[in-house]
């Protein structure tokens, strides 16, 4: 399923994002942890940038009624 298309809920949304897991429950906590550690934190900046400009682009197609909406994607 790439995402294009229909919609997953319930246990078949479970059975498709579990491969995704990383077996890290607290992202805030895995932050910190690594930078106590000295080691560089996941998400990286660049990236979870570009996933917030996903994400707006997701709202803004949807207030116009899935509208098409350009995402210029690897600018840092």
């Amino acid at each position: 399923h790439d995402g294009t298309a229909g919609s997953l809920e319930g246990d078949a949304l479970v059975d498709a994002v579990t491969p995704m897991y990383d077996d890290e429950e607290n992202p805030d906590g895995a932050f910190v942890r690594a930078v106590l550690e000295g080691r560089p934190a996941t998400p990286d900046l660049w990236t979870a940038v570009e996933a917030h400009r996903i994400v707006d682009a997701m709202y803004a197609s949807a207030a116009e009624g899935g509208a098409a909406v350009a995402v210029e994607v690897g600018q840092q």
